[in-house]
């Protein structure tokens, strides 16, 4: 837009729009999209995406500078390494996630290769999206540098050790996000209570998607319904992955509830719940149930 934002004049932008449609074509973006920037804690794969489109146009334009130009004929905007360090560090941020991608990109035993591999493979890995499932993903495609890996991550905050982030110690600020994925461990037709919050901000903020683990199998019904202790209307959506990596979502306007059945091969299945148009600074309860 004349004097407002020309990307054309912007290759890294570019590039990054491009790479949000490779992560897409040949892999899984589990990202909501929305406003985002290096500063903020956003969701986890929020982070990851958004991270893999600026790393990914350093890759392709060979030069770790990420620019956007915008205003009057162009003259202000930003420009930064993704190299790093980054300005806020953890798996909540997308300037953790480029710079960890570039330090792969750079390395030789890894190079895009590596990070290609990791990247297709995530297609049907039963987690979401984020800089776990990649890093446990590139570590099944470049072995002997898994040590490295791990300590290039711990270096720049973050700490989990798997597909779902075990072990992960940085909360960004937030002791209620982890763990990342919270087990349910309720027997079937039993409740279990889980949280979001928006303390950082509504719709794709760290806090906001509050992620489950449950290891059922069979044709199940999963129900959650607002917990007594909260009072709002509230809209909750679920997005749920199987272990064979089938996506599916649950997301009607029908308030304080969501349902949906499904049959589910063995294995651990994961799922994202939300509390739709949630207002800023609010804590959101409800009780999932599995039939």
């Amino acid at each position: 837009k004349e004097n407002t934002d020309t990307d054309e004049y912007d290759k890294p932008v570019v590039a990054h729009e491009i790479g949000h449609y490779l992560q897409y074509a040949v892999s899984r973006d589990d990202s909501p999209g929305g406003a985002h920037s290096g500063n903020d804690r956003l969701d986890m794969t929020v982070a990851f995406s958004e991270g893999w489109g600026n790393a990914w146009a350093g890759m392709v334009l060979a030069n770790p500078t990420y620019h956007d130009s915008r205003a009057s004929m162009q003259a202000s905007g930003f420009s930064y390494s993704v190299a790093g360090p980054p300005p806020l560090l953890g798996w909540f941020s997308e300037s953790t996630v480029e710079s960890l991608l570039w330090q792969a990109h750079q390395d030789p035993a890894i190079g895009f290769g590596g990070i290609y591999s990791a990247l297709t493979s995530l297609r049907n890995v039963p987690a979401f999206t984020s800089i776990f499932s990649f890093k446990d993903r590139l570590k099944v495609a470049v072995p002997a540098s898994g040590a490295l890996i791990d300590a290039r991550a711990a270096a720049w905050g973050v700490n989990g050790v798997d597909l779902y982030g075990a072990g992960e110690t940085n909360n960004g600020g937030a002791p209620e996000v982890l763990p990342v994925y919270k087990v349910h461990t309720a027997a079937l037709g039993a409740s279990q209570q889980y949280c979001v919050k928006t303390n950082f901000g509504d719709y794709n903020k760290l806090g906001v998607l509050g992620y489950v683990r449950v290891s059922v199998s069979g044709a199940r019904t999963f129900t959650l319904s607002r917990a007594s202790n909260t009072t709002a209307t509230t809209d909750p959506d679920i997005t749920f992955i199987a272990a064979n990596g089938a996506v599916g979502f649950a997301e009607s306007s029908t308030a304080n509830v969501e349902t949906f059945t499904t049959t589910l091969p063995s294995g651990t299945h994961v799922l994202s719940f939300r509390s739709f148009e949630q207002p800023v600074n609010t804590s959101h309860c409800f009780d999932l149930r599995i039939d």
